[in-house]
This record gives C-alpha cells, sequence and structure tokens, in this order.
C-alpha cells in the first residue's frame, strides 16, 4: 500500500459516478482496506510495533481523504445527485473511522495505560519532592508520618526507567525529612524548656504574691487593733461622758422634781385653803339661810323641831321638786 493508498483503492473516473451513487459498489473498494487491516500484525510491545500501528491507522485514514476527495470531486461535478453522493461519503468516511478506530484502538488503550502507569511514578517522584522542599505540616508526628512513607518506596525493578529518579529522590527526602525532625524535636524540647521557666517563675511570682499578701494581711491586722483599742478608749471616754452628763440630768432633774413638788404642795395647799375658806364660807351661808327658812317655818307655826327635820330633808334633796336656794 503506497502512502497515499491509491494502489490499494483507486476508483476510475468512468466508474465515480456509479461508485458514489450505490453504496453496493463502493463495499468492495472498503473490503479490500478490510483485508488489508486483517492481514496487518502489530504489537504495542515494541516502539517498531506501535510505530507500525499509527502507520497502519494513517493510511486508512489516507484511504478515507482519498475516497472523500473523489466523491466530493464528482458532487461538484454531478450538482444533480448530491444527496446519493454525500450518503456514500458519510457511509465510507465514518466506516473508514470506524476502521481507524479499530485500527488504533490496541495503541490507545497502551497509551492510556503508559499514561497512567507514568502517572504513577510521577506522582510519587512528586511527592518525594515535596518532602525535600517541606511543603507539608512541620509537626514531629506530621514529619515522622512522611519519613515512614519514603521509606515505604522500594527502589528496584519495581522504578523501571525512573529508577534513578527514585534512588535520588527518595535520598533526598529522607535527608530534608531527617533534618526536619531534629529541628521540630529541638524546638519541641526548647518550647517544653521555657514552659517550665515560665511555669516556676509563675510558681515564684504566686509566692511572692502570696508573701505580700500575708504581710498585708499582718499590717492590716496590727492596724485593725490599734483602731480597736482606739475605738474602745473612745468608747469608754464616751461612755464616762454620758454616766456624767447622765448623773448631771439625773441631780438636775431631781432638783427640777423637787422642785416641782414643792410648787405642786405649794399650790395644793393653797388651794385646799382656798377649798377649806369656801366650805366654811358655805357652811356659814347655808347655815344662814337654813335658819331664816327655820324662822320662816316657825313663825308660820310649824314646831321647831319637825321645821329642822323638813329643812334637812330638803337640803338633802329627799323631798321631790323642793330645794333650797342657797
Amino acid at each position: 500500500m503506497s502512502e497515499a493508498g491509491q494502489e490499494l483503492v483507486v476508483i476510475p473516473a468512468k466508474d465515480a459516478l456509479a461508485v458514489f451513487t450505490d453504496k453496493a459498489k463502493i463495499e468492495p473498494y472498503i473490503t479490500k482496506v478490510r483485508t488489508a487491516v486483517a492481514e496487518f500484525s502489530g504489537s504495542v510491545a515494541t516502539p517498531k510495533g506501535r510505530k507500525e500501528i499509527a502507520s497502519m491507522a494513517h493510511k486508512v485514514v489516507k484511504i478515507k481523504t482519498y475516497i472523500e476527495g473523489v466523491g466530493k470531486d464528482l458532487a461538484d461535478a454531478q450538482k444533480e445527485i448530491p444527496k446519493k453522493i454525500d450518503a456514500t461519503r458519510k457511509y465510507a468516511r465514518d466506516t473508514l473511522d470506524q476502521i481507524a478506530g479499530e485500527v488504533r484502538k490496541p495503541l490507545d488503550e497502551w497509551e492510556k495505560n503508559e499514561e497512567a502507569r507514568v502517572k504513577r511514578h510521577t506522582d510519587t517522584l512528586t511527592l518525594l519532592d515535596a518532602f525535600t522542599r517541606g511543603e507539608y505540616p512541620q509537626t514531629i508526628e506530621a514529619i515522622k508520618a512522611n519519613i515512614a512513607t519514603a521509606a515505604a518506596v522500594i527502589i528496584g525493578p519495581a522504578c523501571e526507567e525512573f529508577e534513578p529518579e527514585y534512588a535520588k529522590a527518595k535520598e533526598a527526602a529522607e535527608a530534608a525529612l531527617t533534618a526536619a525532625l531534629a529541628k521540630a524535636e529541638k524546638a519541641e524540647a526548647d518550647r517544653a524548656e521555657l514552659e517550665q521557666l515560665r511555669k516556676e517563675a509563675a510558681e515564684r511570682a504566686e509566692r511572692d504574691r502570696i508573701e505580700a499578701l500575708k504581710r498585708e494581711a499582718a499590717e492590716a491586722a496590727i492596724r485593725d487593733a490599734e483602731k480597736a483599742a482606739q475605738a474602745e478608749r473612745d468608747a469608754a471616754q464616751a461612755r464616762e461622758d454620758e454616766l456624767r452628763k447622765a448623773a448631771e440630768k439625773a441631780e438636775q432633774d431631781a432638783r427640777d422634781t423637787e422642785a416641782r413638788l414643792k410648787r405642786e404642795a405649794d399650790a395644793k395647799a393653797a388651794q385646799d385653803e382656798r377649798d377649806r375658806l369656801a366650805r366654811e364660807a358655805n357652811t356659814k351661808h347655808r347655815a344662814t339661810v337654813n335658819r331664816a327658812a327655820l324662822s320662816a317655818f316657825v313663825e308660820g307655826g310649824i314646831d321647831e323641831d319637825i321645821a329642822k327635820k323638813v329643812i334637812a330633808l330638803i337640803a338633802k334633796k329627799m323631798i321631790p321638786a323642793i330645794s333650797i336656794a342657797y
């Protein structure tokens, strides 16, 4: 089969119209391609075999391009039958694309697997490189986990053609991780030491604070005791002053009471004297009125003794509706 594919598929100009207006007449040409592909053997196991597969697929595409071109030229020349020609062109195009895909399928699968294989290696190499650059959390736990990950990478046949890169990347990663672990452990030790120093300083400060509080409490107690003693002295003086004032007030009250009682006694004596004189005067006045009444009774012919008894009964208000006006 030549580069252009015309040695295997050549459509005479005189047969072109019939070929492109009848799908059955183009089938023999496609069959030739199928036969050639069936007779072809290529292997993806070797670079040469992969190249031969790609070449065969390319030749099928060339035949497709050739038939497409003949059909297009014919369609341009035969405008009255474009639909039939276009249908035949599409059939040839799709069929040959399918054949080309079938031919290339083993190579596509190999390339896909090859890409996945290479990616597995490059991903591991990228991870080791990240360990070397320190692109991960710089904690002791994270560094130890990364050291274990790097150690799990075995340099050998499994590394395939990347073995030299694996060896170099692993060595660099382990060296960087070991240094990072030492640095992190030292930083942790420094932090622990600093924390201990801070703790001890805080404890000393707390002890000093407590001692200061005790001193202040003792001084405050002394001051409070002095204040209490002074307050007691002041209270005693105040009580003494109050007792003195109370005694003075009691003496004054006694004098005032004595003077009041004397005044009251004098007033009562004077009142009693006035009452006695009033009673004596009243007795004299009543006696005078009674004598006048007695004289009137006697002059009226009433026995004197009887008249006295009547006057006594009237004076004592023992006779209803009758009284003596004194």
